[in-house]
């Protein structure tokens, strides 16, 4: 956050009824409304500006995480699984990388701010605790 849009933030938020009000509210042409969007975004979810640097400044990514796949997809990861230089990651486990946590919090809050998943009633979301999605092409589904 920079050049005083905090105090922007600060201002409309107890005017806005939703989120596409409040974006709508604070967009200006300095402040377009992806911008805003991406902003609200990392203050939700905690995300810092040296965090982020520090994975950009990386030679390598730290990880791939998979959310879904067609049998040929399948088939493929299957053969190069072991020649992956980074881990593949379809199922999220406890011991995780700083910036995987920064990847399911994001996950979480986008799920809960489009409705696309209502949170479960353990607490889980769609695509932070169940397995990547699967297309079967013979029928045309999704499971």
């Amino acid at each position: 956050m920079e050049e005083g849009i905090e105090n922007r933030l600060v201002k409309k938020i107890n005017r806005a009824e939703h989120f596409s009000d409040f974006i709508a509210a604070l967009k200006t042409k300095r402040y377009t409304w992806t911008r805003l969007q991406r902003l609200a975004t990392h203050v939700l979810t905690g995300a810092k500006k040296n965090v982020m640097k520090s994975v950009l400044d990386q030679e390598k990514i730290p990880y791939l995480r998979l959310l879904g796949m067609n049998q040929a997809g399948q088939d493929y990861l299957h053969s190069i699984k072991k020649q992956l230089s980074v881990p593949l990651i379809s199922k999220i486990k406890k011991d995780r990388h700083p910036l995987l946590e920064l990847d399911i919090r994001t996950a979480q809050l986008y799920e809960f701010i489009v409705g696309l998943q209502s949170p479960r009633k353990d607490g889980g979301f769609q695509e932070t605790e169940k397995a990547p999605i699967r297309f079967e092409e013979r029928t045309g589904r999704f499971f």
